[in-house]
């Protein structure tokens, strides 16, 4: 492709600098100076999946020891978000599936689809429109996470996600579908312009969730994989990371967990990897965002010696779970027979240094133990035993 500098078609400085910068593999289909008539606006780039839950899979991650899996699964996950935070879409993430929707394949040079990449610089990544959705990038890139340097994978992955989507390059060189990389921005926000082309593909998201900032109440909240926390609220979620919130959110529970209600009681995750909603007399178990066979099944079946509608529930350490209901609480040990004993417990809520009942719902991160209630949160020292109550 070539930028020309002026109607009389000489290249300029400028230009030059242009055509050297990186960009994305897929091919441009008109100038970006205006000088073939088209007006600056998106693009369509096939044409959308006739669907708003789209699937999607990472079939290769990067080569590179500097990052981590689960980073990589978070950068993807925020850049699919922010396309869902402004258009009727959900994105669900099906591990290892190659039937998949959207797949992301981190590949170097020729890799059989008859675009091969030209090693470090350059072209990034490139993908293609509907109904394929395969995404490859450039695996000999120095791809990075929330850094300035190198190259920042959230961004060219919200720009390749939206050709995915069917968005084609913009001419708008503020829009992320602007052909060319810009700098990493820890405040990216998509630009009018991609938010226009989206929405003429899927729709504007008109759903209306609950305000945290009007209602700081919640329905549960647990931890998993250690760093990343789920708060739940009526039909929705959001996903917290240690610097702030996921872009994207909040989403319907529906979307992630399939066959969860709204509205739960009370959740908590284990650290390998099992997470439990509980709701009345059922609870709910899941590996990811996939239930578990013969779930929904009673409480009391389940987690023997555990009331029906808890308030809260809070993995502890080992084998150990906590449960808790009005002004009470009860210890279950899943490597005892029977789990609970029955002869100590339930204590009263008031062991832990004074803590009152109707909890929202109760987490352990390091050392501290979070009660959360109405709008406040009551952090408990495991080791000197002692509260100090702030506000959420």
């Amino acid at each position: 492709m070539l930028i020309f500098a002026s109607d009389c078609r000489q290249l300029d400085e400028a230009t030059h600098q242009m055509m050297n910068k990186s960009r994305c593999g897929v091919k441009d289909k008109h100038d970006f100076d205006g000088v073939d008539g088209r007006r600056k606006r998106f693009a369509i780039f096939g044409g959308p999946w006739h669907k708003s839950n789209i699937t999607y899979a990472i079939h290769r991650y990067p080569s590179s020891k500097h990052l981590r899996r689960s980073a990589v699964d978070e950068e993807l996950e925020k850049a699919l978000s922010t396309w869902a935070s402004v258009a009727k879409l959900n994105f669900l993430y099906v591990p290892n599936n190659e039937s998949a929707d959207i797949t992301v394949t981190f590949v170097s040079r020729h890799h059989g689809d008859g675009t091969p990449f030209d090693g470090e610089g350059m072209v990034l990544a490139h993908a293609t429109a509907p109904p394929s959705g395969a995404v490859h990038f450039d695996d000999d890139e120095p791809w990075t996470i929330r850094k300035y340097e190198g190259e920042n994978m959230f961004h060219v992955a919200v720009h390749e996600f939206g050709h995915a989507l069917g968005l084609d390059h913009s001419n708008v060189t503020e829009s992320v579908m602007y052909p060319y990389v810009g700098f990493y921005n820890p405040l990216f926000r998509l630009h009018t312009d991609d938010i226009q082309g989206v929405q003429a593909l899927y729709g504007e998201d008109m759903h209306f969730p609950p305000d945290p900032c009007s209602d700081s109440t919640f329905d549960a909240i647990f931890q998993y994989p250690a760093g990343v926390m789920y708060v739940l609220k009526g039909e929705y979620y959001w996903k917290l990371a240690a610097d702030g919130p996921f872009s994207g959110y909040p989403k319907l529970i529906a979307h992630r967990w399939q066959g969860l209600p709204g509205n739960v009681d009370a959740a908590v995750a284990h650290p390998m990897g099992k997470i439990y909603f509980f709701k009345g007399a059922k609870t709910w178990a899941y590996r990811g965002s996939s239930l578990l066979p013969k779930y929904p099944k009673l409480i009391s079946d389940d987690w023997e010696g555990i009331p029906n509608n808890v308030d809260a529930a809070m993995y502890y350490k080992k084998s150990t779970f906590f449960f808790f209901k009005g002004y009470k609480y009860w210890k279950y040990n899943v490597s005892r027979h029977p789990s609970v004993d029955v002869e100590r417990y339930p204590k009263l809520l008031s062991k832990w240094d004074g803590i009152s009942g109707d909890l929202d719902d109760v987490l352990r991160i390091g050392n501290f133990v979070y009660f959360f209630r109405k709008g406040h949160y009551y952090r408990f020292n495991c080791i000197t035993r002692l509260v100090r109550e702030m506000t959420v």
